[in-house]
C-alpha cells in the first residue's frame, strides 16, 4: 500500500540520520492535523522509544533536505546548528519531496504523481485478488503473497469445519484496506446481540447487535477466524416470571397471531403485579426450580415453544440487517456443564458453601464482592451459566481471544466472570507467560457500550427495533418519491436487474415497487446504523425518532448518496474502466486530495482494529465522501471523453472507481449494503 511504502521511505532515512529504529519511526508517523502541512507528520517526541539511549545522541532538529537539484542545494529544516557541517541531510529527490519543521513535528510532502499512482495500483491489486478468490471459493489458498486460508489452532479439541459460512464470510471481508495476514490462524469468539427469549427485540438491543456485526466483519477482514455467537437469554428466573405471567394472562389465539407482542404485554403486566405482590418473585423462583429439575414436561414444552417462536422472529430481524451468526446457543445449553464448573471451582479451592446452603466465590479481595453461583434452593445464576459457557466455547473452538459485546450496565458482572476465569487458570497462565501470546483466560475482553435511554421492557416503554426499521424505511420511501424522475429510475434499475437475472420472468409492476421499497429499507438501515456509530460507542444517548431517521447532513444516507453518484458516473462515463490508465495525467489538486484520502483507509482500518471503535471508520468515510464531492466538481469524465481526451477520461474514471471501492468497502465493514441507485 502506498501509505506504508512512503512511511517506510521516511523512516529508513531518519533511522540512518539519527540512529533510531526504522520500524519504531514508521509506527510513529501519522497524518498532519492541519491541511497544507504535507502528507505525513512525525511527532518529534516519538522519534525514539521511551528512555532510549540514542534519544540524546542525534537530534533531527538540524536535519537538512537535499533538494535533488543539479547544484546540490541544501535547505535546512531548522535548528540552531543549521549551518554546521555536522547537520544531517534528508534526501528529497525520491519518493519524499520536502521535509519541514512545524513546532514539535516534522512534516513531509511526497511525490504526488507517484503517490497517486501507487495508491490506485494498491486498490486495483487488492480488488483483483478479491475477485480471483471469489471466483474460486472452494480452493482458497495462497494469493500472491497473502494466504487467505484460516484454520483453527491445533490445540482445539474440535474443528471449525462444522460451522457453515466461515470461508464465504472471510471472502466477503477481503479487499482494499484490509490485511488478511494479521490474524492468520487465530480464532476469536464474539458473543453479541443475545436477546432474551419471549421479550421484544427493542432499540436497546440495536447497539450490541450492530457493534458485534461490525467487529466480526472487521476482524475477518484482517484474517481472524471469527465465531459469531448469539447467546440467547433462554433460562433463568426472568423466564420463570414470564411463564407465571402467561398462566395468568396468556391467550393462545394472540400468541399465534403475534407471539412476541403478546408475550411482551404479558411480561409488562406480570412486572406490574410483582411490584404490588412481591410473593410472585418466589413463585417465579419455584417455577425456575422445576425447569432446572426438568420435573414437569408441560413446563419444558412451554419453554421450548416460547424459544422457537422467539428465534423465528429474531431471525427475520437479523436477515433484514444482513447479519448471520455462526452459532445459536443459549443459557439453557450450559446446564449440562454446570456440575463440571462446580467441580473445577472446588478443586481450585474457590467455591465455598454458606450457612444457608448457597455456594459462592469470594472476590472481596479484588473489590468484586461475594458472587453467588448456586442459590440455596439449588438453582443456577447468570454468572454460573456464563462460566460454563466460556469453558464450553474454549473446548469446542479453541479460541485465542473472546470478546463480549455487552452494555456497560453489565460491567460488574463481566469483571466477576473474568476474575473467576483468571483465578481458575492462574497456574496455566503463569506457565504460558513466556510464550508470545497470553493464555486464553487472560484474553477475555468486554467491549462495553453506553445504553440507549428512554425505553424499558419492564415498564412497557420499549420501542421495538422492527418499528424503528419500518419507520426509517417509510420515511426514506416518502423522500424518494419527492423526486419522480429519480424514483422511477430506481424502479427501472430494479427492473433491469431482475430481467438480467431471469430474462423469462414476466414484468411485474408490484415487484418493481417492492424493489424501490428495498432500496428505501437499506437507506433507512443506513440512517439508523450511522447515527448510532457516529459518536463513541462508550457514550449512551436518549432515544429519538428524529435521530433514528435523520437523512440530512453527515448521515448514512449521505454516504449512500456519495456511493450511488459514483456508480452513476461510471455507468454514464462512455469510457471503459482501464486499470492501466495513465494516472500521471491527474494533475489537479482535487485529484491528489482524493487519492491521499483513499490512501489513508488501510491506516484507518488498522487503527480501528486496535480499538474496535466504529466511529473511527464513520468519520473517515465522511471525510472521504467530502473529498469525492469536491473531486466530482472538477474531474468530469464524460465531457472530456466527448472532447476527444480518452486517456484523461480513463485516468479520472479509475481514480473515482478507486474512491467508490474504498467507500463501499468501508460501508460493508460497518454492516451497510452500498446502493447503486437512489
Amino acid at each position: 500500500m502506498a501509505s506504508a511504502r512512503f512511511k517506510s521511505a521516511i523512516a529508513s532515512q531518519l533511522a540512518q540520520l539519527t540512529g533510531g529504529d526504522a520500524s519504531h519511526i514508521a509506527r510513529a508517523i501519522g497524518r498532519p492535523k492541519v491541511k497544507g502541512h504535507g502528507t505525513f507528520a512525525l511527532p518529534l517526541p516519538r522519534l525514539f522509544p521511551p528512555n532510549n539511549a540514542l534519544k540524546s545522541k542525534k537530534s533531527p532538529a538540524g536535519v537538512k533536505e537535499k533538494t535533488g537539484g543539479s547544484s546540490g542545494e541544501q535547505r535546512s529544516t531548522g535548528g540552531s546548528g543549521s549551518g554546521s557541517s555536522n547537520d544531517a541531510v534528508f534526501d528529497t529527490s525520491g519518493l519524499i519531496r520536502s521535509v519541514a519543521p512545524a513546532g514539535n513535528f516534522l512534516n513531509f510532502s511526497v511525490d504526488e504523481r507517484r503517490y497517486t499512482r501507487e495508491t490506485i495500483d494498491g486498490v486495483v491489486k487488492a480488488e483483483e485478488a478479491k475477485r480471483r478468490v471469489s471466483s474460486h471459493p472452494s480452493s482458497i489458498g495462497p494469493l500472491s503473497s497473502v494466504s487467505t486460508t484460516v484454520t483453527a489452532p491445533t490445540t482445539s479439541t474440535s474443528t471449525l469445519s462444522s460451522i457453515p459460512g466461515l470461508k464465504q464470510s472471510q471472502i466477503a471481508s477481503l479487499g482494499y484496506g484490509l490485511d488478511p495476514t494479521v490474524g492468520l490462524g487465530q480464532v476469536i469468539a464474539i458473543d453479541y446481540s443475545s436477546p432474551n427469549i419471549a421479550k421484544p427485540f427493542h432499540g436497546g438491543h440495536l447497539r450490541g447487535t450492530i457493534l458485534g456485526n461490525f467487529a466480526t466483519r472487521l476482524l475477518r477482514g484482517f484474517g481472524y477466524q471469527v465465531i459469531g455467537i448469539n447467546y440467547l437469554g433462554d433460562w433463568g428466573k426472568q423466564y420463570g416470571l414470564m411463564a407465571v405471567g402467561f398462566e395468568r394472562y396468556g391467550d393462545r389465539a394472540k400468541l399465534h397471531e403475534d407471539p412476541i407482542k403478546h408475550l411482551y404485554d404479558v411480561y409488562v403486566r406480570i412486572n406490574q403485579d410483582i411490584s404490588e405482590d412481591p410473593a410472585l418473585e418466589k413463585l417465579a423462583n419455584h417455577y425456575f426450580k422445576k425447569m432446572e429439575d426438568r420435573s414437569d414436561p408441560h413446563i419444558i414444552s412451554l419453554w421450548q415453544e416460547f424459544r422457537s417462536l422467539s428465534i423465528d422472529f429474531y431471525t427475520t430481524i437479523y436477515k433484514r440487517l444482513g447479519i448471520e451468526f455462526d452459532v445459536y446457543s443459549g443459557e439453557s445449553e450450559t446446564t449440562q456443564h454446570v456440575p463440571e464448573v462446580y467441580d473445577l471451582l472446588r478443586r481450585k479451592h474457590l467455591l465455598k458453601e454458606q450457612e444457608d446452603g448457597a455456594w459462592v466465590v469470594d472476590l472481596t479481595d479484588y473489590g468484586l464482592g461475594v458472587c453467588v453461583l448456586q442459590r440455596a434452593d439449588g438453582t443456577t445464576l447468570y454468572l454460573t451459566r456464563d462460566v460454563a459457557a466460556c469453558l464450553d466455547r474454549q473446548e469446542r473452538f479453541g479460541f485465542s481471544r473472546h470478546l463480549y459485546m455487552i452494555g456497560d450496565d453489565q460491567n460488574l458482572h463481566m469483571k466477576r466472570l473474568f476474575k473467576i476465569m483468571e483465578l481458575v487458570f492462574k497456574d496455566e497462565a503463569d506457565a504460558a507467560s513466556s510464550s508470545s501470546s497470553p493464555h486464553w483466560s487472560r484474553s477475555l475482553q468486554h467491549i462495553s457500550f453506553g445504553k440507549v435511554h428512554g425505553m424499558s421492557t419492564r415498564r412497557g416503554q420499549a420501542v421495538f427495533l422492527e418499528d424503528i426499521l419500518d419507520t426509517a424505511q417509510s420515511t426514506m420511501l416518502e423522500r424518494m418519491k419527492e423526486n419522480d424522475y429519480k424514483f422511477e429510475a430506481v424502479k427501472e434499475s430494479f427492473q433491469d436487474h431482475q430481467q438480467v437475472q431471469d430474462k423469462s420472468a414476466p414484468i411485474n409492476k408490484a415487484s418493481y415497487e417492492s424493489g424501490a421499497a428495498l432500496v428505501a429499507d437499506q437507506l433507512g438501515i443506513s440512517a439508523v446504523v450511522i447515527q448510532d456509530f457516529q459518536a463513541k460507542s462508550s457514550k449512551g444517548y436518549e432515544f429519538s425518532w428524529k435521530r433514528m431517521t435523520e437523512s440530512t447532513g453527515n448521515t448514512g444516507v449521505y454516504l449512500q448518496y456519495a456511493h450511488a453518484r459514483l456508480c452513476g458516473i461510471e455507468s454514464k462515463a462512455g469510457t471503459k474502466l482501464n486499470p492501466d490508465a495513465d494516472t500521471d495525467l491527474l494533475t489537479e489538486p482535487e485529484a491528489f486530495e482524493l487519492a491521499n484520502m483513499i490512501s489513508m483507509y488501510p491506516d484507518v482500518t488498522l487503527q480501528t482494529l486496535e480499538t474496535l471503535e466504529p466511529s473511527t471508520i464513520v468519520n473517515y468515510l465522511f471525510a472521504l465522501s467530502h473529498a469525492i464531492s469536491s473531486a466530482n466538481q472538477v474531474l468530469q469524465v464524460k465531457s472530456v471523453a466527448d472532447q476527444g481526451q480518452p486517456e484523461l477520461a480513463e485516468a479520472r474514471l479509475l481514480l473515482l472507481w478507486a474512491a467508490r471501492v474504498t467507500l463501499g468497502n468501508g460501508m460493508r465493514i460497518l454492516g451497510l449494503e452500498p446502493q447503486e441507485r437512489m
